[in-house]
């Protein structure tokens, strides 16, 4: 279906979709923060011990106490995640920060950043934050993340402004507001340079996202004990995300 999709967005655009491919990337599956990624530390409020804010985990792990529901997407995933609930912590993350290593940007063009986050802010905790610096000294905030409590968002943020910098770096902000409960997660970031046209899938699902899955025409029967004659055609949605710089007119 993916080789299809793309296909058919292809009629659409002057010129060939490319699916462009990561210089610099990092998936966390590895179980551990990636070398020369830098996080900030924190403190249980119980015994005053000073600990690592962030960790790698999966959805289980992050959700142990039933405050932090990151989707189990795909299944078994792992992700860098700061979390107010999961064990070790009951601490103060008023400023829970995550820091790439250098990247060197030089002779790299229209480049742009793609990634993964759950961020619910729930339970009280302030906004997320994406930031970048050529120094390591002063930041730049490219980006404040919207909430979205039920789902993994996926991000794509120009970078263009940093082309050819010599030492690039991200950095990942949350804060918990001074409440207690919550987090924030972080998978599959992904440095690019962006093709004119570039079509990606981002998810493919059974049915059609926007509709009830019955026939909400016909309802004689209950729910529990609903007939397949009353169950509509199976549909599949498909996201995508255009990371090409040009836009995409269907």
């Amino acid at each position: 279906m993916r080789g299809l999709l793309t296909s058919l967005l292809g009629l659409a655009v002057a010129g060939p979709v490319a699916a462009q491919s990561c210089f610099w990337s990092a998936d966390f599956e590895s179980g551990e923060l990636p070398a020369g990624w830098a996080g900030s530390t924190t403190t249980i409020v119980a015994t005053g011990e000073t600990i690592a804010a962030w960790a790698v985990a999966t959805s289980q792990q992050a959700n142990t106490g039933g405050f932090f529901p990151v989707p189990d997407a795909p299944i078994g995933n792992r992700f860098a995640m700061v979390n107010d609930d999961a064990a070790p912590c009951d601490c103060d993350l008023q400023d829970a920060v995550l820091t790439t290593g250098p990247i060197d940007l030089g002779g790299r063009q229209s480049v742009a950043l793609e990634c993964r986050v759950f961020h619910d802010e729930a339970f009280g905790s302030s906004p997320a934050v994406i930031e970048a610096s050529t120094n390591g000294s002063d930041w730049s905030e490219l980006l404040t993340l919207a909430s979205r409590p039920d789902a993994w968002q996926h991000l794509l943020v120009d970078l263009s402004a940093y082309d050819g910098a010599p030492s690039f770096q991200l950095r990942f902000r949350w804060s918990d507001g001074g409440q207690w409960a919550s987090g924030f997660a972080i998978d599959d970031v992904c440095l690019l340079e962006r093709a004119a046209h570039d079509i990606r899938v981002v998810g493919i699902t059974a049915g059609d996202a926007t509709l009830s899955p019955f026939l909400t025409s016909t309802r004689s029967l209950a729910y529990a004990a609903l007939p397949l004659e009353q169950a509509a055609p199976l549909q599949a949605t498909v996201t995508v995300m255009n990371r090409g710089v040009d836009a995409i007119i269907l």
